[in-house]
């Protein structure tokens, strides 16, 4: 190894050197199983075996980056371009956050588009780049497989459940299958089971495939609780005592709903 320097001086075991005597000492320090830079005196970058610490001497992960300021970590592409932060786990497909050259935003990118973006006026948008509310998403369930879905999930009660079945929350907490042949079976919180378990999540407001507890699907049409337990129709109740409430309409992909329950319930006379 060899050590070029004009003024200064050298120390054994360590890389010493210091042009302006008056300063405080630069130097590079080899300790056991660690090298430490210490610019000016003040420990900046310390490497171990396994872990690289910037800010800290302890870092608990490959890189670990401790700071004083707010601003602890900057990723800034050339005048022009864009800065861009790449994320890759294993052999799999990146996913970048970055930002658009001279602009304010902030963008999620993974699998060749941008997934959300956050405009500098504050507008975030999931499925959009033009976002024109303070939170603007776009669906397109098309991909849905049956009797999943997603959108407002809970997570709370109890109850054996059936995935794509429907459900009301009675007043013992437990989640039991609706039915419209009384108001008591009909009436109050109501979800679609994305699971066996509450644990699995209960669907109170999105998209569905409901394969197998729709009937009569139609596009554009609207849902109705059925006279059959823990099922859907889009052929509203017509007999006496039954009751009438809207879940959710037909979108244009087959079996796929939009979840929307109602709060009204009809009784029919």
């Amino acid at each position: 190894m060899s050590y070029k320097y004009s003024t200064g001086s050298i120390r054994r075991g360590d890389l010493y050197y210091e042009n302006d005597r008056l300063g405080e000492p630069t130097y590079i320090d080899f300790s056991q199983d660690a090298i430490t830079l210490r610019p000016s005196g003040s420990q900046i970058l310390h490497a171990t075996a396994t872990s690289v610490g910037i800010g800290t001497t302890s870092p608990t992960q490959n890189l670990h980056v401790s700071g004083t300021t707010n601003t602890v970590l900057r990723v800034q592409g050339p005048p022009g371009s864009y800065g861009a932060l790449n994320v890759k786990g294993g052999t799999g497909d990146s996913a970048w956050v970055w930002q658009p050259a001279n602009t304010s935003e902030l963008r999620l990118f993974t699998v060749d588009d941008d997934r959300m973006i956050i405009l500098g006026s504050g507008e975030i948008g999931v499925g959009t780049t033009a976002p024109k509310a303070a939170l603007d998403v776009h669906h397109n369930p098309t991909g849905l497989s049956n009797n999943t879905g997603g959108g407002e999930v809970v997570t709370f009660g109890s109850g054996t459940l059936t995935a794509g079945k429907i459900y009301f929350l009675n007043s013992s907490g437990v989640w039991t299958e609706t039915d419209a042949d009384a108001i008591a079976t009909s009436d109050g919180l109501v979800g679609i089971a994305l699971g066996t378990g509450a644990s699995d999540g209960v669907l109170l407001r999105g998209f569905f495939d409901a394969t197998t507890y729709l009937s009569n699907f139609v596009t554009g049409a609207p849902v109705y609780l059925s006279t059959t337990a823990g099922a859907m129709d889009t052929t509203a109740p017509s007999g006496t005592a039954d009751i009438v409430r809207c879940v959710g309409y037909c979108t244009n992909t087959a079996n796929v709903i939009y979840l929307i329950p109602s709060s009204t319930t009809i009784e029919l006379s």
